[in-house]
């Protein structure tokens, strides 16, 4: 007599096939080109102090600790484990697409890149300047517009955001399949029973703990000619339509980080590529949005890691940092922005801090050049 293998154990096999092998910081994965942790000459970057990891203990109360690396080895490595993206594998069931749904937005890293949307060369023309603002040019229509709620999401999009697969129906001719506020049907019933109301549909990103938003140095510098190749680029039409886009992609550079944090209910760990803010191709305003936002979250993090905010002609020097740099500050002429001591920048520990639980750990990555 044949025996089926129990679901359960079908599900852990399938999570080791869809899992990613190999021995992976995600430090090297936030920021994109920097070879965070496979540089060629550490003790030399050591030495000369051009790349650094501070790490803040945030304190439920009295003071809490800073410790600055410059150094950045296997010993101190962060791994989380990264599935496949199940959006992108064949169906198997409906049972085992909702586990395995499941279990990413659980248990994986969920790295969502920038993607640049081109326009086809057919379709500009007049109408161009009033279809190019619906585009959201550096963010990938396929993943991270279906998967993360965005502030500037309207209704009819929330509603299309990826959820997960629904539950299979159960097989009426299975004893003791009947279901809640379902009655045997050897009972005749005796009275029309209101419907019970069916639960929201849930989205998979209520579901998801660890979070990764990356950019690519290809969108920092990205001109409105490089979306669209327009045939007589001096005419007024084609003028027009190279200012919209060159509009659009000033606001998309950061919406990436325009995320409505308090959807994400289940969000434990962070991770933010903010160099683009370093280029001077973000704007301090959308860091301090940023950071006021996910204060605002209700949900304070355990960790939270951002990469670049510090970096090139911010870089901070080769010293390391004291606690009364990090939680000393004194308040800016703009609402909610705290500066340091000096005057002579945002004090963004004092910024961020409130979003990390008590005992959780705030890190900023930086480097002095992209390539050391």
């Amino acid at each position: 007599m044949s025996r089926s293998i129990p679901p359960e154990i079908v599900t852990q096999i399938l999570f080791k096939l869809y899992e990613f092998d190999g021995d992976v910081c995600v430090f090297e994965l936030i920021a994109p080109g920097w070879k965070f942790c496979k540089r060629q000459s550490r003790s030399l970057t050591e030495v000369l102090r051009c790349s650094r990891t501070d790490t803040y203990i945030v304190p439920g109360t009295g003071r809490g600790c800073i410790r600055t690396s410059f150094d950045h080895d296997r010993t101190d490595y962060l791994r989380l484990p990264i599935l496949k993206n199940p959006l992108a594998v064949k169906s198997l069931s409906r049972f085992y697409d909702r586990e395995i749904f499941r279990e990413w937005a659980t248990n994986s890293l969920i790295i969502i890149p920038q993607a640049i949307t081109r326009f086809s060369n057919n379709i500009w023309g007049p109408l161009l300047p009033q279809l190019a603002p619906a585009v959201r040019l550096l963010r990938d229509p396929k993943m991270a517009l279906r998967l993360l709620p965005y502030a500037d999401d309207d209704e009819a999009e929330a509603r299309t955001k990826y959820r997960l697969p629904p539950l299979p129906p159960p097989d009426p001719d299975q004893e003791g399949n009947e279901t809640e506020n379902q009655a045997p049907r050897s009972n005749p019933p005796t009275e029309q029973a209101s419907p019970t109301p069916r639960p929201a549909p849930e989205f998979i990103y209520s579901r998801i703990r660890h979070l990764m938003l990356t950019t690519s140095p290809e969108t920092w510098f990205l001109q409105a000619q490089d979306i669209i190749d327009i045939p007589d680029r001096a005419s007024p039409s084609a003028q027009e339509a190279f200012e919209v886009i060159h509009d659009c992609l000033d606001f998309e550079r950061a919406a990436y980080l325009h995320v409505d944090w308090r959807q994400l209910s289940s969000l434990e760990m962070l991770f933010l590529d903010c160099r683009g803010y370093s280029h001077g191709v973000i704007e301090r305003r959308e860091i301090v949005d940023l950071a006021r936002a996910l204060r605002s979250s209700g949900m304070p993090l355990r960790l939270l890691v951002i990469a670049g905010l510090r970096s090139y002609h911010r870089y901070p020097g080769s010293e390391a940092l004291t606690i009364d740099e990090v939680e000393s500050g004194v308040p800016g002429p703009e609402q909610d922005v705290v500066y340091n001591d000096s005057g002579n920048g945002v004090n963004w520990w004092l910024m961020f801090r409130r979003a990390v639980r008590p005992g959780g750990r705030l890190i900023f990555i930086d480097k002095r050049f992209d390539h050391d």
